[in-house]
């Protein structure tokens, strides 16, 4: 292996400070949505043991009075899309 030039080592210490940066600053001000370089609040947390814990899903009631679930197979909408959508289902059923 050759040794690295001063503009190739000076190239990767910039690309290693600027990572480091970025990881840095979306640490401390960033969302889940600027995952990976910020905070993936989702598994940093936790609920309260006692706390609720709401299972969605969508059912119908058939002609004869039957609960019948509409989940992904039956409608093709993922359940996080309908958890999404949720004060709108509740709002216009």
């Amino acid at each position: 292996m050759e040794t690295l030039t001063r503009r190739g080592r000076a190239a990767r210490v910039g690309a290693t400070a600027l990572g480091l940066t970025v990881l840095l600053a979306g640490t401390l001000w960033g969302a889940d949505d600027h995952f990976p370089f910020g905070p993936f609040r989702m598994y940093a947390t936790s609920n309260p043991p006692n706390a609720p814990a709401p299972d969605t899903r969508v059912e119908g009631v058939d002609r004869t009075g039957a609960v019948v679930g509409l989940g992904e197979d039956a409608t093709g909408i993922r359940r996080a899309e309908i958890e999404g959508q949720q004060s709108r289902y509740v709002a216009d059923p």
